[in-house]
């Protein structure tokens, strides 16, 4: 017969409810977990990292190019294994707060199925927000939509049952360890209760004394059941912690296998299959954060810190350039057997001597009657326009842009446009779409065969982080033991050539070569000269790399600073003349030049001291320090030569002053403020500073010159994230961007510059397509 129960005693019950009082703890006790939380949250609604594409990670992930069952029942797992993580190190750090635990019937089963709250409320912000972001950027409809989410849940709920399977197996509780010492050992047993059972128990009033047992009334026996939690007074502490004590060690154990399970999976992570989301490792990240810290606990228990600090005392020594664990990134192709250069003496007495400009000049000169030669014989123009092309830097989004925006332009001029294009240069994403789009003109004049670009958009724009992310969870935070060998050489498996494998294969193994493999095409100007110009990170210096000699950028050219020595820019042919410079991989070159901090290593030259090489937009985002010094050069030349000079930009983002309004409107913004700021301006200096050349250059020179920017509009209220994963929606946002209004003018001025009649269909207006509308424009000629 059930007793009724007064108001306090419900009360007590449910606010003892062990799912409310864990909540509690975590906010207590658990601040490292609760950061974690806290930034899977932020992610997920979008709070932090949406310039950079953090959110889609999580809310869009994309396995074998597919964004669907797959990909999200992989993330799902991933998380599993997070919250797996999650209740583990509760369990270990804070189970003994709850002795009462050790009574019931598989005690960390209960514990996890009581610490839903946190892993719960995730779920269900995830499924909406992902649900809401796939039928808005990746333009899913809504029975995929749910079959990907079901996917998330069962593979999330995979992991639990996979999980508690081995629990099960191994954990026992307080009765099942009462029941095996009374057949293994009844007279200790006897003993204990006769004798010590007083004793015992003033020991374990002892031990709480030391710390606050929370108290608990009812609990989660089964997801759907609540109990009323058992008192555990009548145990001893003996056996109380020997249940906790077996729990904590399988644990461990579990921990360290799904550890070195991530680690053997590094062995064979070019298998396609192995290649998961870049969300999943992302989370197996943090898991394993969480199951180190946690593992060591169970086996160091109060001396967990101070190891785990000496720990990252000892990597941190260990992994210095000369120690075993200093593992650094190489220039795949160039020789580091051979004695390195001295940086210093090289920048104070060895820059290129007199000669070696003019000879390197000479040998450029010829380029241009070459490329002259080709446009008299094909346009019949005595004194064709000069062009060069400048390309922003800006992950996958600029290559993307400068790839479809040569597309565009080529087949509006009929080829006109790189058949007058020079050089190209410029940062980042945007050097990768440019030089792809080099070799598909090149394969395109060697086979006789009409060129179609924009067949190859869409491999050109598929993910590049998975590769990275699983190279980094599984290999560079480890000892990264695999190898490979090119040109002679052997150089170690990491994130950035996982990055250069996954490039090739996206574009068909094109540029899979080294740079002198297009020394000939460029000196014959069967395809325009390009130049990449990544930033020495140890002095800010840019290091010019290129198929055909540059020596002659080394030093000023400018009107006023002629002669004077160009700090600023360094010649990599030069500076590895003895260490086979020309045979630097061609993606290598690309990479280096696209090194954004921490998602890809820098590489290191063969120097003393060593120097890092690093994303060329530190320095300049857009090309025009370079294209400026070079039309000075070769300014005499060009004056007799051209009808004009006209400099093509092609932007991914709109050239305008970002004003920042959020600069000392709080205390935490006044504290990065002097930092963020200084960050955030990075383009803004770059546009003064150019603006700033350009003006110079139009003073002095003397024919017609131009600079015309072809420009991405973007909405401020759909940005396209700084990445290498972008969005359905995003990728045809970017195919869809150039023949709108904005571009109207900067396309009539190329049209001029060619000489090229005026299309009235051309000027018809378009506009970019609002998300969930977004579509391939066909109106050009691909």
């Amino acid at each position: 017969m059930n007793r009724s129960i007064s108001w306090q005693e419900l009360f007590n019950r449910v606010y003892y409810f062990f799912p409310f009082q864990l909540v509690i703890l975590h906010f207590k006790k658990n601040h490292l977990l609760l950061l974690f939380w806290v930034l899977l949250f932020a992610i997920v609604n979008k709070g932090i990292g949406v310039k950079y594409g953090a959110h889609i990670l999580l809310l869009s992930p994309e396995y074998n190019g597919n964004t669907g069952f797959a990909a999200f029942g992989i993330l799902g797992f991933a998380f599993g294994g997070f919250v797996m993580a999650f209740n583990l190190y509760s369990y270990i750090m804070h189970g003994f707060r709850f002795p009462f635990i050790a009574s019931v019937s598989r005690p960390f089963y209960k514990f996890c199925i009581n610490n839903f709250i946190f892993p719960a409320a995730y779920t269900l912000v995830f499924l909406f927000e992902s649900a809401e972001f796939q039928a808005s950027r990746e333009l899913i409809e809504p029975l995929q939509i749910a079959v990907n989410l079901f996917g998330y849940i069962l593979g999330m709920f995979l992991f639990f049952f996979l999980s508690m399977y081995y629990f099960f197996k191994t954990n026992r509780d307080i009765n099942t360890i009462h029941q095996h010492r009374r057949r293994f050992r009844p007279e200790r047993v006897e003993q204990a209760n006769d004798g010590n059972l007083l004793q015992m128990a003033s020991r374990w009033k002892s031990i709480q004394r030391n710390h606050r047992d929370w108290r608990i009334e009812t609990y989660l026996s089964h997801p759907t059941t609540i109990a009323l939690a058992r008192k555990s007074e009548h145990y001893t502490d003996e056996v109380i912690e020997k249940v906790f004590a077996q729990n904590h060690i399988n644990a461990a154990i579990f921990e360290v296998l799904l550890i070195i399970s991530f680690v053997l999976m590094g062995s064979f992570r070019e298998f396609k299959w192995l290649l998961i989301p870049a969300g999943a490792s992302f989370l197996l990240l943090i898991t394993m954060l969480i199951m180190i810290i946690s593992a060591a606990y169970s086996w160091f228990k109060g001396w967990t810190t101070s190891l785990l600090i000496l720990s990252l005392l000892f990597i941190n020594v260990a992994s210095s350039r000369d120690s075993f664990l200093g593992i650094e990134n190489k220039a795949y192709g160039i020789r580091y057997d051979t004695e390195p250069v001295d940086y210093h003496h090289y920048i104070q007495n060895g820059l290129p001597s007199i000669g070696e400009q003019e000879r390197d000049k000479r040998y450029v000169l010829g380029m241009l009657e070459n490329w002259k030669a080709k446009n008299i014989e094909r346009y019949g123009q005595e004194k064709p326009p000069i062009i060069f092309l400048n390309c922003s830097g800006g992950g996958l989004r600029s290559s993307l842009w400068t790839f479809r925006c040569l597309s565009y332009l080529d087949s509006l001029t009929q080829g006109k446009l790189f058949d007058h294009t020079f050089m190209i240069t410029g940062s980042s994403g945007g050097m990768l779409g440019s030089a792809f789009y080099r070799d598909l003109k090149l394969e395109s004049i060697n086979n006789g065969k009409p060129l179609m670009p924009m067949t190859y958009f869409d491999s050109l724009g598929r993910d590049m982080l998975n590769a990275i992310g699983v190279s980094l969870i599984t290999n560079d935070l480890f000892i990264r033991y695999q190898n490979f060998e090119y040109r002679g050489q052997r150089y170690v498996k990491d994130r950035a050539y996982a990055f250069e494998r996954e490039l090739n294969m996206h574009t068909g193994h094109r540029m899979d070569r080294s740079l002198i493999d297009y020394r000939r095409d460029e000196q014959q100007a069967r395809i325009p000269m390009l130049i990449l110009s990544p930033t020495i990170a140890n002095d800010g210096r840019k290091i010019l790399i290129s198929a055909s000699p540059l020596t002659y950028l080394t030093r000023a050219h400018l009107p006023g600073i002629s002669g004077r020595v160009l700090a600023e820019n360094l010649s990599f042919e030069h500076l590895m003349r003895n260490h086979r410079p020309q045979d630097l991989h061609f993606t290598t070159a690309l990479r280096m030049s696209a090194t954004f901090p921490y998602i890809m290593p820098a590489a290191t030259l063969p120097t003393v001291p060593k120097i890092d090489i690093m994303d060329a937009g530190m320095r300049d985002n857009y090309g025009l320090t370079t294209t400026i010094p070079f039309i000075s050069v070769f300014s005499d030349w060009i004056e007799a030569n051209t009808s004009g000079v006209y400099v093509i930009q092609l932007r991914d983002l709109e050239k305008i002053a970002r004003f920042d309004n959020h600069i000392n409107t709080s205390f935490s913004a006044r504290v990065v403020g002097p930092v963020g700021s200084v960050y955030s301006n990075l383009f803004n200096t770059h546009n003064y500073a150019q603006d700033e050349m350009e003006d110079q250059l139009r003073r002095w020179i003397s024919i017609p010159f131009d600079l015309i920017t072809v420009e991405m509009k973007t909405n401020p209220l759909l940005p396209i994230s700084l990445s290498w994963h972008l969005t359905r929606f995003e990728k045809e946002y970017i195919c869809n961007g150039i023949p709108q209004p904005v571009n109207q003018n900067a396309i009539d001025q190329i049209i001029a510059a060619l000489s090229i009649p005026s299309d009235p269909k051309r000027t018809e207006k378009t506009s970019i397509p609002a998300a969930g509308n977004a579509s391939r424009s066909g109106n050009e000629k691909d």
